[in-house]
């Protein structure tokens, strides 16, 4: 899943852990994606079963509107 959000991180973990990409892996490929290729991930991720967070819309946690 792709975000777009910042990542924080201290300049010596990058140093350390870091990876500069190459060429080639810069592009994202363009164009239309295959949906079944990830329906495996789709069904994957539909089956968790996480706890209900905190102030997370729909949840029974503090912050939630519905009781």
């Amino acid at each position: 899943m792709r975000f777009e959000c910042p990542i924080f991180v201290a300049a010596e973990v990058l140093d350390r852990a870091g990876v500069i990409p190459k060429k080639d892996e810069e592009k994202v490929p363009e164009g239309k994606v295959d949906e079944s290729r990830l329906a495996v991930f789709r069904d994957l991720f539909n089956s968790l079963d996480l706890p209900d967070l905190p102030g997370e819309p729909g949840s029974r946690g503090q912050g939630s509107s519905s009781s």
